[in-house]
C-alpha cells in the first residue's frame, strides 16, 4: 500500500517533477533523475505515463504505443484503487485522452481492426498479442493474425520476432503451430538459418569448420 504524503508535500514534489521534465527535455546534462524526486513506489506508474504521453505525442498511431497502452491500461485496472489517491488523480486524468472511455477489451478490438493489423506484420503481431491477452477466447484468430505470411511487409526479421513470441509463450502452449509456422517460413525463405532444421544447421557448420581447416599434408604433396 501507497503511503499517503501531505498535501503541502505532494505539491511541493509535483514542482520538483515538473521542474525535473522541463530540464530532461532541454537537454540539461544536470538535471536530476525523476527517480531521484519521487519516492519508488510512486515513481513507477508516473514514468510509465510519460514515456507513454511522450509517444503518443511523436506518433500515436504507432504499433508498440498502443501495446503499451493496453498493458498500462490493464495494470491500472487492477492496481488503480492501491495507489496513493493523488498519484491516482493525476494518471486518471493524464490517461483519458488517449484512452477515451474505453475498456481493455475494447481498445484490443479496435486495435485488431485497424487497417495497420492487416497491412504491417509488426503491427499485426502487436494486435494479435493484446487479442490473446484481454480476450482469451479469441486464442485462435490471434494465433492466426500473428502467424499470417500474407503481410505486404513480411520480412524475415518479422517471422523471426513472430516466432520467438511463440516460443516465449506469448500465445500460450502451441507446439504443433510453431512447428507449422517454421515450415511455412522455411518455404517462403528457403536460405534463411532462421528457419532451418538443427540437422541442415549441423552440416553448415560441419562444412564452415571443413572450409576453414588448414590443408593436410596430402592435400599440400597434391596441390604441388
Amino acid at each position: 500500500m501507497y503511503s499517503v504524503y501531505p498535501c503541502n508535500t505532494i505539491q511541493v514534489k509535483r514542482e520538483q517533477h515538473h521542474k525535473a521534465r522541463q530540464q530532461q527535455e532541454q537537454g540539461d546534462p544536470e538535471a536530476p533523475q525523476l527517480d531521484e524526486l519521487i519516492p519508488d513506489k510512486l515513481a513507477r506508474p508516473l514514468l510509465m505515463l510519460q514515456s507513454i504521453k511522450r509517444a503518443h505525442r511523436l506518433d500515436a498511431a504507432h504499433h508498440h504505443l498502443h501495446d503499451c497502452l493496453l498493458r498500462f491500461q490493464g495494470w491500472l485496472d487492477d492496481n488503480l484503487a492501491s495507489l496513493n489517491p493523488a498519484v491516482a488523480a493525476v494518471i486518471t486524468k493524464e490517461i483519458e485522452p488517449m484512452v477515451r472511455g474505453r475498456s481493455t477489451v475494447e481498445m484490443a478490438e479496435q486495435f485488431v481492426s485497424q487497417p495497420g493489423a492487416a497491412r504491417c506484420q509488426a503491427s499485426a503481431l502487436s494486435a494479435a498479442r493484446a487479442l490473446r491477452r484481454h480476450l482469451p477466447p479469441r486464442a485462435l484468430q490471434a494465433l492466426q493474425l500473428a502467424t499470417s505470411l500474407d503481410y505486404p511487409d513480411l520480412s524475415i526479421q518479422g517471422c523471426v520476432d513472430v516466432l520467438d513470441s511463440l516460443r516465449d509463450g506469448d500465445f500460450g502452449p502451441c507446439e504443433k503451430e510453431i512447428e507449422q509456422y517454421i515450415e511455412a517460413c522455411r518455404k517462403k525463405f528457403p536460405y534463411a538459418i532462421a528457419f532451418k532444421p538443427a540437422s541442415e544447421l549441423s552440416e553448415l557448420a560441419d562444412d564452415h569448420v571443413a572450409d576453414d581447416a588448414p590443408p593436410q599434408p596430402k592435400e599440400i604433396a597434391v596441390n604441388n
